[in-house]
């Protein structure tokens, strides 16, 4: 669950070309270039996904379950720092059984329990989007025109963060993001689409 999320959208007909405040007597080749225009944005903002830390490899339950949530020592956030190579810190958390000064020891004691840390724990990075989009009609005739639109898909770039790796049993990756998603338009980068619509 994102516990914070905003959307917001915005639609614009620009007051340019005949009878509008701007160009409203302007040459008809000019009025057809720069006139009737409707420019559109949409975006949102929100949180990041909550994650859930685990262990593999150890039944250290007794109850012939490999692996599960680990001990949590501290509670893993970083105060300063914080980076996609080092999102939280993975030293606050160690394999049930398994000593403080040695979180991820090679032989934990059978301890015959669970963790003791909670489901979804952690926070992973927010994500921001923004669409743009463009759109003309250019009239062809009596009840015919031409429909122009671009539309740009997450037009600023903004690189959105998956969650990090979560397994402290994985030291060389633990803590860190290593991919990004689409989720809004299942695109990762800005993608530009043009399309023409005849209506008639």
């Amino acid at each position: 669950t994102r516990t914070q999320r905003f959307y917001g959208g915005v639609v614009w007909a620009l007051p340019v070309g005949r009878g509008q405040a701007l160009l409203a007597h302007a040459h008809p080749l000019i009025d057809t270039l720069l006139g009737g225009w409707n420019l559109s944005g949409g975006g949102g903002a929100q949180s990041g996904q909550f994650f859930t830390l685990s262990f593999a490899g150890f039944d250290v339950s007794n109850t012939n379950t490999i692996g599960g949530r680990p001990d949590r020592i501290t509670n893993g956030q970083l105060s300063s720092g914080r980076s996609i190579l080092r999102w939280f810190d993975a030293a606050a958390f160690k394999i049930p059984g398994c000593p403080d000064t040695d979180p991820i020891c090679k032989s934990p004691a059978n301890v015959g329990r669970y963790g003791n840390s909670g489901l979804n724990v952690l926070r992973g990075p927010g994500a921001t989007n923004f669409n743009f989009s463009a759109m003309k009609y250019f009239r062809l005739g009596e009840g015919k025109r031409l429909q122009f639109r671009a539309l740009m898909t997450n037009a600023l770039n903004h690189p959105n963060f998956s969650n990090p790796a979560a397994n402290i049993s994985a030291p060389g990756t633990v803590g860190q993001i290593t991919s990004t998603f689409g989720e809004q338009v299942g695109e990762d980068s800005r993608q530009v689409h043009f399309s023409l619509r005849f209506e008639f």
